[in-house]
């Protein structure tokens, strides 16, 4: 009886850990991922009501980035309407390590995000965000 149940255990713990590795890694090494960012500008849009924030990303093959957040807004009341426009932005250098996006800023500001694949070619997840892929040229 305990070699029965050996063997399924063993089985069991062999499928669990492939599952966990093909699953866990997104199914590209970090030298894949860093081929895949270059050259590509990530974006997202994240809206909340009268709210909105547009997040993007640029990448570049020599390992630099740049990322821009737009957050805009409206209320309106009465007689008149309340707009804002607000942007952030930050340059630096990016690396990948262990399905890892590591983004490091000129400031010194670290900000890491696990890499996954979308549903499709042109997205890629950044912490479980959506992020539509598209090519740029503003690298030189």
């Amino acid at each position: 009886m305990n070699l029965y149940l050996s063997r399924h255990f063993t089985a069991a713990v062999a499928f669990g850990l492939f599952l966990l590795i093909a699953l866990g890694c997104g199914g590209r090494s970090d030298a894949e991922w860093k081929a895949a960012l270059g050259g590509r500008k990530l974006m997202t849009v994240k809206n909340s009501g009268s709210f909105s924030d547009k997040t993007e990303i640029w990448f570049c093959s020599n390992g630099e980035y740049a990322l821009r957040t737009v957050s805009t807004g409206f209320s309106p009341g009465g007689g008149s309407t309340l707009s804002m426009v607000d942007q952030d932005g930050e340059m630096g250098r990016f690396e990948v390590r262990s399905s890892t996006l590591i983004l490091r800023s000129q400031e010194g500001n670290v900000s890491e995000y696990s890499l996954s694949p979308g549903n499709d070619e042109n997205v890629i997840a950044l912490n479980g965000v959506k992020y539509l892929v598209t090519l740029h040229d503003e690298c030189q």
